[in-house]
């Protein structure tokens, strides 16, 4: 998190704006192993709380993930996206996102 925290530094001293997605919940993801599921989807939720606290200590913006967690949103390999999911994920991005964009620096 610290390397993460130096990026976002490092970019708002640009003058550019930070935003961080949320971790996804790798317990969701069909792809690994129950037993692996259930230790990557702790270790995600634990990331992911992190995420949020450092991004209310950066003032940059932190962005839920809400999106419904069916097959059809996993490509064929139960890891990635599937197009559909990927449109999910970048409009509830862009729906969160641009008001702040339109906020002066």
């Amino acid at each position: 998190m610290q390397a993460l925290a130096g990026m976002a530094d490092g970019l708002r001293g640009r003058g550019v704006r930070v935003a961080f997605s949320a971790v996804p919940p790798l317990q969701h993801f069909s792809a690994l192993p129950w037993l692996l599921r259930q230790l990557m989807g702790w270790r995600a939720r634990l990331l992911d709380a992190e995420l949020r606290r450092l991004s209310g200590c950066l003032g940059a913006e932190y962005c839920a993930l809400e999106l419904p967690f069916e097959p059809r949103y996993l490509a064929e390999d139960g890891y990635h996206p599937s197009a559909l999911g990927y449109r999910l994920w970048a409009e509830g991005l862009a729906e969160r996102l641009t008001p702040l964009l339109r906020r002066p620096l």
